[in-house]
């Protein structure tokens, strides 16, 4: 059996990493390594599996960049997908 997997993303990625820091408006912070970024959002990689339970699809999370500010908005995010420990937010409009 073969697995496929499609991405029909319609906003261009581009690949970036380093780490970053999520923040849970219920008051946890989880560090994460970023993967890639686009004009809508960030995907990064949860590196700890107890952390991973404490992200839900849905649920709404802000980002901080310590190494270079300017890189995330200052806005909130929305949990879109979960793979794994991969994980996709998109800027909430």
């Amino acid at each position: 059996m073969t697995r496929c997997v499609f991405n029909r993303r319609p906003d261009q990625r581009e690949s970036q990493s380093g780490l970053l820091t999520v923040k849970t408006f219920e008051g946890k912070e989880i560090i994460v390594m970023m993967r890639d970024k686009s004009s809508r959002g960030v995907g990064f990689e949860i590196m700890k599996g107890k952390d991973a339970r404490r992200i839900r699809k849905g649920q709404e999370v802000s980002i901080s960049c310590n190494w270079n500010p300017a890189m995330i908005p200052k806005a909130r995010f929305r949990v879109q997908n979960i793979n794994g420990f991969r994980v996709g937010v998109l800027v909430k409009r």
